[in-house]
């Protein structure tokens, strides 16, 4: 399992403010400046403009923005990125719980369309230590959740209007 907790306390905060869980001196609640501790090798901030929805690297959790570097380095092949930070409105407004790894920042969709880099990829993520998958037609959703929120060890799959089964 990741431990995002040990990145979390490297801003100063007992716990990251961003997830609502401690004091921060951030005046910008849904912005945390701690996030740009870890820049990407592999992603550019367009990357992730081109999401749907669009979103910025500063709304990602700077840990699974290492995990997507070291992803990329273990399974071999690009990582194009599908969907990332969602706001819990956004998800709400698409009849969804708006408590999803991807309204923390915490979670992402990876374009996958063969059979050889799905392998890969999941291959690739439960040997990094991720402990929640999710297997669509056309993505696979990995995201280092949050234990008070979302449960470990699981794997699930998407029907064919991605809604998770």
């Amino acid at each position: 399992m990741i431990d995002i907790n040990k990145l979390e306390s490297s801003c100063g905060s007992a716990v990251c403010a961003y997830r609502g869980k401690g004091v921060c001196n951030s005046t910008v609640k849904d912005y945390c400046p701690m996030y740009t501790i870890y820049k990407p090798v592999y992603f550019v901030e367009k990357e992730f403009q081109k999401c749907n929805p669009p979103c910025s690297m500063k709304n990602v959790h700077p840990a699974l923005l290492k995990l997507l570097d070291d992803l990329r380095r273990e399974a071999g092949i690009p990582i194009v990125l599908s969907c990332v930070y969602r706001s819990r409105q956004h998800d709400l407004d698409h009849g969804r719980s708006g408590n999803s790894a991807h309204t923390l920042g915490l979670g992402v969709d990876i374009l996958c369309r063969t059979t050889a880099n799905r392998f890969k990829i999941i291959a690739a993520a439960i040997k990094l230590g991720v402990d929640r998958i999710g297997i669509g037609t056309t993505f696979i959703h990995i995201d280092i959740g949050d234990s008070d929120i979302l449960p470990s060890n699981v794997l699930w799959v998407y029907d064919s209007n991605g809604k998770a089964l």
